[in-house]
């Protein structure tokens, strides 16, 4: 869930190794059935949720387990549970009115594993583009930034496990820095000025070290009143275009070393909520 072992001590319980494949809905609850568990806590793909899931929570819960239903799963009105957790800070209007939805920015299941460091001042942008890249912004990107941006940056480039590598030009004003795939961002995020990236949990990152994010969303209909609430929230940057990426690039560098720059503030991830899942998860348990 992202916790650490630290976080892990501070509850009292046991660690029982192993892996469970059920094929169908009646293994998994015939598993269940013969492995008693207080708490089942269910964290799916969409394409995993149907009636057969609804099922096996009404058996379950008739059988006296507690569950915990996390993101997609959460917001199903057929779905039994006793906790419903979506890591979001926005309230969707689509989810159902009767259910008792957990969210907020304290919700958000991100670790964060180290202190926030000061903004280092020294011009360093990380550009995100996905694991893949799906976009193609490592093929316009860079020269975008060579063209647009005439302040040298140092640019920290992340290219994900399944991107090409960015065509950076090979006169350039800036200095690219490549980061092929690296095992975490806290790192990269928290020794960077500013952050642009596409939609994702990266600008959740980003926002939990308290870094400016200009955030990329090319479908002007994807996630629309979420974009907007993101945007109004003063956090982030919200751009669907190159041309809108580098105008507010710029009038973000323009602003360097002002007291308009963004500091960690009380809004935004703070790297526990995967604790507070765990502890909320203990407390369903019967004593």
């Amino acid at each position: 869930l992202g916790c650490l072992a630290r976080d892990l001590a501070t509850l009292d319980h046991d660690v029982s190794d192993g892996t469970v494949t059920a094929g169908t809905i009646d293994g998994m609850a015939d598993f269940c059935a013969s492995n008693p568990r207080d708490v089942v806590m269910f964290d799916l793909h969409k394409k995993h949720i149907g009636p057969q899931l609804f099922r096996l929570s009404q058996q379950l819960r008739l059988s006296g387990v507690r569950l915990v239903a996390i993101d997609h799963v959460a917001i199903q009105a057929e779905m039994q549970a006793d906790l419903r957790w979506v890591p979001s800070f926005f309230k969707d209007p689509a989810w159902p009115d009767h259910l008792d939805i957990h969210y907020g920015w304290d919700h958000y299941l991100i670790e964060k594993s180290l202190e926030t460091a000061p903004l280092p001042n020294k011009n360093r942008l990380l550009v995100l583009t996905g694991g893949s890249d799906a976009a193609g912004l490592g093929a316009v990107w860079p020269k975008m930034l060579e063209a647009g941006i005439g302040q040298p940056l140092e640019i920290h480039w992340v290219q994900g496990p399944f991107s090409q590598k960015p065509d950076i030009p090979e006169v350039t004003k800036h200095q690219f820095i490549l980061h092929q795939a690296p095992k975490g961002l806290d790192s990269l995020i928290n020794s960077c000025d500013w952050v642009l990236t596409v939609h994702g949990i990266s600008v959740f990152e980003a926002l939990m070290y308290g870094r400016v994010c200009v955030v990329f969303n090319p479908y002007a209909d994807q996630n629309s009143l979420e974009m907007i609430a993101l945007e109004q929230s003063g956090l982030a940057s919200i751009v669907q275009d190159h041309d809108q990426m580098l105008a507010r690039l710029a009038a973000l560098f323009a602003r360097q070393g002002s007291s308009a720059i963004h500091r960690q503030s009380a809004t935004e991830p703070d790297g526990q909520g995967a604790l507070r899942l765990l502890e909320s998860a203990v407390d369903l348990a019967p004593v």
